[in-house]
């Protein structure tokens, strides 16, 4: 199991994960999140916010709530998408947070927020997205964590390309939000295909993985994790 451990977790009432997506070792980290959450003493309802339409965060509360028998995911336009948020471990982890929840009582059941919208321009889009998750600052004794991809989860504006881009993480209070970008030093991903990542200099450096401060400001930590396994496509 892979396990962030942070400091000062307690006073964070934002998470932002930044992912590669489609690749398994995400879905164990938000695993482990969800059991450290569940081991503390933590009296904040944990919010897991997921890159997903956002329309389909009813459906899948319902179902993780033991109200929804089945999810009726095959008919989501989403899965058409190919980029590797949505597998068929994501499906089986929706499945597991449904059990989870069934043990637990109503003030602490998990719940899930899902903020993608449909916007071609990427700083739209960020700020779209951004705003669904502020929304939930008006809620009381609420911590979000969310993971999308790398980019998005960034706290700072930068340059790419001669362009301006303007992220969804830094449109989050500094005070109380933490950033951390997965960062993977070999192995596979799944978008459209599976694909190689290129090994990293740290490589030889970690075990399995390994937390570390970042230096610089667009994230908080940078989790190492020494190897990726792609996720398998629904179809």
């Amino acid at each position: 199991m892979l396990n962030i451990h942070l400091e000062n977790s307690k006073q964070t009432k934002f998470i932002l994960i930044g992912e590669i997506h489609g690749i398994k070792e995400n879905i164990e980290i938000l695993k482990s999140i969800i059991q450290s959450y569940l081991k503390s003493k933590n009296n904040n309802k944990l919010i897991l916010a997921l890159e997903w339409p956002y329309q389909l965060t009813d459906e899948i509360n319902k179902y993780i709530d033991n109200n929804l028998t089945q999810l009726k995911w095959q008919k989501w336009d989403f899965i058409k998408n190919n980029d590797g948020r949505i597998s068929k471990e994501h499906i089986l982890f929706l499945k597991w947070l449904k059990n989870i929840n069934r043990n637990l009582l109503k003030n602490k059941k998990i719940k899930i927020q899902c903020f993608d919208v449909i916007e071609k321009k990427w700083n739209k889009r960020d700020k779209k997205m951004a705003n669904i998750l502020l929304k939930l600052k008006k809620r009381k004794n609420i911590q979000l964590v969310a993971i999308m991809g790398n980019f998005h989860a960034s706290k700072m504006v930068f340059y790419f390309g001669g362009n301006k881009y303007i992220p969804l993480g830094s449109y989050f209070p500094l005070d109380t939000t933490i950033s951390i970008k997965l960062e993977y030093c070999s192995g596979y991903f799944y978008n459209e295909y599976s694909k190689k990542i290129p090994s990293h200099k740290n490589i030889n450096t970690i075990k399995k993985s390994k937390l570390q401060k970042n230096k610089k400001s667009e994230y908080d930590y940078i989790f190492l994790i020494k190897k990726a396994h792609s996720t398998k496509p629904l179809y």
